[in-house]
This record gives structure tokens, C-alpha cells and sequence, in this order.
């Protein structure tokens, strides 16, 4: 007998958008109400996919003053739920600690929310009986700096045993963007004997084998907020199949992605390198092809990039130029009607630079081409680099964490410098 249960965390519920909701107040109400409609979708999902159980790995609501909006929103899925027989099984972390303020007085009889003191245990019971256990922990107040994985007590009883918790676990892909509370290490959840770890806290999806019969899961944020890499792309949830008589069996594969997002995050970045008789028509052109996708029921917000050098950066250079690109965009997207927004259009193309003779000079200019020459040469070109993760609008270029992609971005950073340099010295 194979079951299901679903594991969500960060739902961050009726987070505000207050940049893009000023910004752009066309887009305000979709943007208020995507996170409390995504919830709705994953009520949807739980119950579509016939789980047996969900759990919610923390940061329930996007701060601790809870908006009854959001509250009673979630109490009504979790009602939904129990109503179709779907136990519910809650953690509290940063963003909504036990501390924070309530408007709900009692919750759905299958609801149960674990505490900040110990770690708490509830069996799933199905057909008289126990096929999964739940272990979790909240966190007390918003900068919780114990270590909460290390308090899991041993797994006793049969069926799956599933550890429920918010936290920073170190070297995860995406931790970067978020703050290190209750951190771990993987030390910390593979001695206990859990078989899985539903974790939130960290807003990119990941599963980390664990060995032993263990694994750790982020299934990232319910709806994207940004254009952080972390918020760009699908959100959603995670769908887990589990035997209840061979747990130890769990493997990644049995873990798969379902969206949920409302309103969906993406960048596109378009390399004009080299390229002659570049026009502002051929560009939207490009940049609406690159955007291109099958219609969904979801609107994408989208963040173009051009890079490159030569005639490009010229036709870009006048002031108001990117706001024109930016709004013809629009306007196509809007006749069109294809679910689609453009933010904006950023220029990260360079002059035509004759790099050979720069390294012939003898001034900051040379100073800063003999530099890069030596970072991009070496096998590792950015080690002992103190530099946060790059910026989007350069992230977007190649991924992070190969030599070759870190030797692009040296290299569209320096031109980026001298630009600016040969602008202002010479």
C-alpha cells in the first residue's frame, strides 16, 4: 500500500508587494491576492492527489502581525481539508512565531499545531492504523538561534517518521538569500532516525540525500515574491509517496513538484554580442520571442536583460530609451493578452572597448584589465572573492558555480567598470 502527503512551507499569506503594487497599480489587487489564491490551489492539489496528510514547514504568514485576512483564509483551508478526512500539521518559524498575534480562537479537528518548547509527536492514522508519525517544533520568537533539529528525539513506532521544522540548513543551494535561524548542519537530521525532513525557511527547492534512509526537503515558497533567484520560477508544493510498511525505501524520486504560483516570477536575457543593424523593433522582437511561452493560467512577470557590446549599447544609451522598450513591451503583451507583464528592460551591454591597447597603458584602467586578465585565468576565478551572489540582472547571464560562467560575469563586470572609467577620465 503506497500513500501521498503534501509538504508546503512559506506561504508567506497575503504578502503585500509593496514595490510592485506601487509601481504598477494595475497589477496591485492580482499581486495582494495571488498568495491567499495560491493557498486555495494547494488546498485544491491535496485534495486532487487523494493525500493522506499535509504538513506546513513554517512562515505561515508574512509577518507576525498576521492579517486576519490571512488567518481566516488559512483556516479555511485547513477546514476544507478536514473535512475530507486530511490531517493538517503545522510549524511556526520567523516570519509568524508563537509570540505573534492570533485572531483564530480554536482550529479544524485534524489541525495541530506543534509548540516552541519540545518537540511534539502526532500519528496519522489510516484503517485503524498507524502508517506515518509527525515530529515538529515552532520557533519561539522571530530570531530563534537554537538549534532546533538537534532536540528530535529518537523515531519510535512504526510507519514513516516525519520531522517538521523551519530552519537554515547550512550549504543548502539558496541560503544565502535568507537569514541563519535555528541553523543545522546535516549532522543534525540524520542521527535521530527520521526518514524525512519537511523543512521551510529556504525558498529554493531542493532534496538533500541524507543517507542512511534520510532526506531533507525545501519544496521552496508557495508563490514567488521578486526577482531573487530564489522567487524566480515555478512555485509550489511537493507530493511525497511513501510505503508505510518500508519507509526506509523513500527515495528522491518519490518526491515530485506540483505549482500552485498565482503570479510567476521570470527573466530573460538577450545577447545582441557583435550583432550589426540592431533596431529597436528587431530588439522588442527578440525580447517578446524570448518571453515566449505556452498559454497558463497565471500571470508571469518578466525582467529582460540585454548584454553584449557594439552597436547595441549605442541604440540603448539615449535617456528614456529602456522606458520606451520597456513600455512597447507592455502595450504588445497587452494586445496580445497572453498573461504576460513586463517590469522592466535593464542594459547591461558595454561601449566597444579595445581591451589590447588598455593593457598598454599605465593607469587605474590597465590596473583594472591586468587584474581581470589574472582572475580569468586562473582555475578558480573568483576564490577568496568576499562578494555576495550577483545580482540578478547578472546572474541571469549563465549559471552560478561553474568556472566559466563566474569568468563571464569577471569579464561583464569589468566592461561595466570601463565604461564608467573611460567615461570619467578620459
Amino acid at each position: 500500500m503506497r500513500l501521498r502527503f503534501l509538504h508546503a512551507a512559506d506561504l508567506h499569506l497575503d504578502t503585500p508587494f509593496r514595490g510592485l503594487a506601487r509601481h504598477e497599480p494595475d497589477l496591485a489587487g492580482v499581486l495582494r491576492d495571488a498568495s491567499l489564491d495560491a493557498f486555495d490551489t494547494l488546498v485544491d492539489t491535496a485534495l486532487r492527489e487523494k493525500v493522506t496528510f499535509c504538513v506546513f514547514a513554517g512562515d505561515i504568514y508574512d509577518g507576525v502581525s498576521r492579517g486576519v485576512r490571512a488567518q481566516l483564509r488559512f483556516r479555511d483551508g485547513l477546514a476544507r481539508l478536514s473535512q475530507a478526512g486530511v490531517a493538517s500539521f503545522v510549524v511556526h518559524g520567523n516570519h509568524d512565531p508563537t509570540d505573534g498575534w492570533s485572531s483564530i480562537d480554536s482550529w479544524p479537528d485534524l489541525v495541530h499545531h506543534f509548540g516552541p518548547h519540545r518537540v511534539g509527536s502526532r500519528p496519522v492514522v489510516c484503517d485503524g492504523r498507524t502508517v506515518a508519525t509527525v515530529s515538529g517544533i515552532s520557533f519561539a520568537t522571530r530570531h530563534e538561534d537554537r538549534n532546533l533539529a538537534a532536540m528530535f528525539p529518537p523515531v519510535e513506532g512504526p510507519g514513516l517518521h516525519v520531522a517538521l521544522l523551519h530552519t537554515h540548513l547550512r550549504g543548502v543551494a539558496g541560503g544565502s538569500d535568507h537569514g541563519r535561524y535555528a541553523a543545522a548542519g546535516p549532522d543534525d537530521l540524520t542521527n535521530a532516525g527520521y526518514h524525512y525532513w519537511a523543512l521551510g525557511h529556504i525558498h529554493t527547492r531542493s532534496t538533500i540525500p541524507l543517507g542512511a534512509g534520510t532526506m531533507a526537503v525545501y519544496p521552496g515558497n508557495l508563490q514567488g515574491r521578486g526577482f531573487r533567484s530564489s522567487e524566480t520560477g515555478p512555485k509550489g508544493v511537493v507530493i511525497v509517496e511513501f510505503d508505510p510498511d518500508a519507509p526506509q525505501q523513500l527515495r528522491p524520486g518519490d518526491v515530485s513538484f506540483r505549482a500552485c504560483d498565482r503570479v510567476r516570477f521570470e527573466t530573460v536575457t538577450l545577447d545582441c554580442g557583435g550583432s550589426e543593424g540592431v533596431t529597436m523593433d528587431l530588439l522588442a522582437d527578440r525580447l517578446t520571442e524570448a518571453a515566449a511561452r505556452s498559454p497558463e493560467d497565471r500571470l508571469r512577470i518578466i525582467r529582460g536583460t540585454v548584454v553584449g557590446g557594439g552597436p547595441v549599447h549605442d541604440l540603448l544609451a539615449p535617456p528614456g530609451r529602456l522606458e520606451e522598450l520597456t513600455e512597447a513591451l507592455r502595450d504588445r503583451a497587452r494586445r496580445a493578452a497572453d498573461h504576460l507583464h513586463w517590469d522592466r528592460v535593464e542594459d547591461l551591454t558595454a561601449a566597444g572597448i579595445d581591451i589590447a591597447a588598455l593593457r598598454e597603458g599605465d593607469d587605474i584602467v590597465s590596473d583594472l584589465v591586468s587584474m581581470v586578465d589574472h582572475r580569468v585565468a586562473s582555475p578558480d576565478p573568483i576564490a577568496g572573492l568576499p562578494l555576495p551572489e550577483p545580482p540578478p540582472s547578472l546572474r541571469a547571464l549563465k549559471p552560478a558555480g561553474e568556472a566559466a560562467a563566474d569568468r563571464d560575469l569577471i569579464i561583464t563586470a569589468r566592461d561595466l567598470a570601463l565604461e564608467i572609467l573611460l567615461d570619467r577620465f578620459r
